[in-house]
């Protein structure tokens, strides 16, 4: 169920809130509340002169305006008590007019009906304040029913004075702010109650106060970026981190005095996404994760079909002409048939109950003349990809092909910015296939869980006999200097305490539980062991964003895979959100039947691991900004 959403104040950060709200459907924005009339109210919602116009159907009457069909109730009360918000069942009020900052005052949401109220200003007097990613984990959901969440400067400066004072200690502070004007400022010079502010906003910088300085103090921030880049401000718009150090503008005069200069950027991520577009009789090119694995020209495993289901269905609901383009194995540049997309076109529209036309090319006048005539919501399949080589080499020719059949090119991923505690688990079998993984987790998580084959070379790190284990001699260093760096960075390590060992690599096998340091000789691990297993449950549970990646064993075999679905039902029950990396745990967790209970699976195995080593994909950054 949504969750409904109250507006006070359809001023400019009220109006950035509605965009934003609109775009997911957990949020559903039932009400206004502003004296300004709805039909102003709806013009300046679809015509924003710093954002852009509103990419959505916006219509209004006398006491309401309506977006892409949804009508949103507009009231013009002044005193929020009287505001019918327990009528409408408002979960969450949004105070953004600027004038209600006080507990007292921001309450009123709270008598009028409202479950919980959130001030976008500094408060005034006692009222619990909370910054994302600063002290958001403080936050009491059971009792703390009227919070603020400072406001934008808060959010640039805290994190910057957290880390001077913790480093160095801070005796004396000066903060300067270069702010945007704002509607309380002017045009033209104008009468105010601030001389200053009654100058022409646009022609002068107006020195003035700032409630920034005073909300610092009711935070504990972190600092989330640093930059030694010659950036200017208009490099920074939708940089979703809240805070970063310009470290080249930094000066230092007589080891004294230091000036730091950190940037700001505090609305909107900058990718276009689907429902930003109006695709309705466009040809839409979608990089779908078709590589499905098969057996005797049958699916084996249709989760990657269905993964990608729900933006198909999108754009053809929205009468968009669909194109698919998608590879399947390592053909190496070969037309292969056991790796055509002729079966996955054949169950797509299956699970579409629609007709799917399937292309034995994926470049070329066939292809051409096909996608020409289609009709709006028809969808096309195109032959494998990778069936040309150059798709595998950033070919710009082979990109111009492909770009030449449609008007938009869609990326079906999804990226998430971390929450902490963070844990990544990363399984598999050898430590070289997660090299630049590992590198780049232990400079963002808590907590980093080792498993599958890949941890006995770090339990042989530590001094330990591991039998005929999986074992990679010229490694060794390397996870001895992974352990040592997570020490140094303070990430909490996991490995193995215990292991499932056998005497051979197959299922008949006979089999034991045994500490780590007590791998017998002639047998090899297959599978973490129930102590540990228990010990990395603990762990998911306690965390609040999770990454797995790579099996915790053997799991194809059923006298191997305890680890892995103890993970898995660990990741079903977690209340903290779980990412699915890579085509072995989308298996795992489909076998144990909990696929269904993970906030995220990301199919496509070496993009996860290339997007968790830190790469940039060509596909995600060729996507056009907002």
């Amino acid at each position: 169920m949504a969750l409904k959403l109250a507006i006070n104040g359809f001023g400019r950060i009220g109006r950035l809130v509605f965009r934003e709200a609109m775009k997911h459907d957990e949020f559903e924005v039932v009400a206004v509340n502003d004296l300004t009339d709805a039909g102003q109210l709806a013009h300046l919602l679809k015509y924003d002169s710093v954002h852009g116009i509103y990419d959505a159907e916006v219509n209004a009457d006398e006491d309401s305006f309506v977006v892409n069909g949804q009508r949103i109730k507009v009231y013009a009360e002044k005193d929020p008590a009287q505001l019918p918000w327990g009528e409408l069942g408002v979960d969450v009020v949004l105070e953004c007019t600027g004038h209600f900052r006080s507990m007292e005052e921001v309450g009123k949401h709270i008598e009028a009906g409202a479950k919980k109220a959130i001030l976008s200003a500094p408060a005034k007097g006692a009222m619990l304040t909370f910054v994302m990613g600063v002290n958001h984990e403080d936050y009491n959901p059971a009792t703390d029913d009227v919070i603020s969440n400072a406001s934008c400067t808060t959010n640039c400066l805290a994190p910057v004075a957290k880390v001077l004072d913790e480093k160095f200690g801070i005796e004396r502070g000066m903060m300067t702010t270069i702010h945007s004007y704002t509607n309380d400022q002017r045009i033209l010079d104008f009468p105010h109650s601030d001389p200053r502010r009654a100058r022409a906003g646009a022609v002068s910088m107006i020195p003035t106060t700032t409630g920034a300085a005073v909300a610092v103090s009711k935070v504990l921030p972190q600092l989330k970026d640093y930059n030694e880049l010659p950036l200017v401000s208009i490099d920074y718009n939708g940089n979703h981190h809240s805070s970063t150090v310009d470290g080249l503008s930094t000066m230092v005069l007589e080891n004294k005095m230091v000036k730091v200069l950190a940037w700001g950027a505090f609305f909107m991520l900058n990718k276009k996404t689907m429902k930003d577009i109006d695709v309705k009789g466009k040809r839409v090119f979608v990089r779908v994760d078709f590589n499905v694995p098969m057996a005797d020209g049958a699916i084996t495993d249709e989760t990657r079909i269905r993964a990608a289901i729900p933006t198909i269905e999108y754009l053809v609901e929205q009468g968009a002409k669909v194109i698919l383009a998608s590879h399947l194995g390592r053909p190496k540049g070969e037309v292969k048939e056991d790796m055509c997309l002729t079966a996955a076109g054949v169950r797509l529209a299956q699970l579409m109950g629609k007709p799917v036309t399937k292309l034995d090319e994926s470049i070329g006048q066939v292809v051409e003349e096909a996608v020409a005539s289609m009709h709006d919501g028809d969808l096309l399949l195109m032959e494998n990809v990778r069936f040309h080589a150059g798709e595998e080499k950033n070919d710009p020719t082979l990109a111009q092909q492909f770009a030449q059949l449609a008007d938009i090119y869609m990326y079906c991923k999804a990226l998430s910015n971390p929450e902490h505690p963070f844990t990544a688990i990363i399984g598999g079998a050898k430590v070289k296939d997660k090299i630049g993984v590992i590198e780049s987790l232990l400079e963002k998580v808590d907590h980093l869980i080792i498993g599958g084959g890949l941890s006995f070379t770090f339990i042989k790190a530590q001094g330990y006999d591991i039998g005929k284990s999986l074992l990679e001699e010229d490694k060794i260093e390397l996870a001895k200097s992974f352990i040592e760096k997570a020490k140094a960075k303070g990430v909490q390590l996991h490995m193995p305490v215990d292991a499932v060992v056998a005497n051979e690599f197959s299922q008949d096998a006979e089999t034991q539980i045994v500490n780590v340091d007590a791998i017998p000789a002639d047998w090899m691990g297959l599978d973490i062991g129930p102590k540990t297993a228990a010990n990395y449950a603990e762990v998911i549970k306690n965390s609040k964003l999770i990454i797995w990646n790579g099996p915790m064993g053997v799991f194809e075999m059923d006298k191997f895979a305890n680890g892995t679905k103890k993970v898995a039902d660990a990741m079903a029950t977690t209340a903290g959100y779980t990412v699915i990396g890579g085509g072995d745990s989308a298996a795992a967790v489909e076998k144990f039947e909990v696929a269904d209970k993970m906030d995220h699976i990301s199919t496509g195995g070496g993009a996860s691991l290339e997007l968790m080593e830190g790469k940039e994909l060509p596909g995600i950054v060729a996507l056009n900004d907002k």
